[in-house]
C-alpha cells in the first residue's frame, strides 16, 4: 500500500523469510516509511520466529503471518478470495 506522497505503508512479503526480502523491508521500516508488514510462506513456525524477533527489534511495527503455498493452487485461491 502507498500513501499520498508515494511511500510505502505496507509490504506483503512473498517468501517472508527471504534474506533480500527482509533486507528491503527493514530498510523501509527504517526510513520511518512502513507501517506494517505481512510475512507469507509455507512454514508457519518459521515465519511466528521470524515475526516475533522482528516485532522485538521494531516495536511500532503491525507484523503479521500468512500460511501459503503456491505451488498449490487451490490452497492460494482459497487465500487470496478470504475463505
Amino acid at each position: 500500500m502507498i500513501d499520498g506522497l508515494g511511500r510505502p505503508q505496507h509490504v506483503l512479503l512473498v517468501g517472508g523469510t527471504s534474506e533480500i526480502g527482509l533486507a528491503i523491508c527493514k530498510k523501509l521500516i527504517d526510513e520511518h516509511r512502513l507501517v506494517s508488514l505481512t510475512l507469507a510462506g509455507r512454514s508457519v513456525s518459521s515465519l511466528e520466529n521470524l515475526a516475533d524477533k522482528l516485532r522485538l527489534q521494531y516495536p511500532g511495527i503491525s507484523i503479521t503471518t500468512l500460511q501459503i503455498d503456491l505451488e498449490d493452487a487451490a490452497s492460494t485461491v482459497s487465500v487470496v478470495s478470504g475463505a
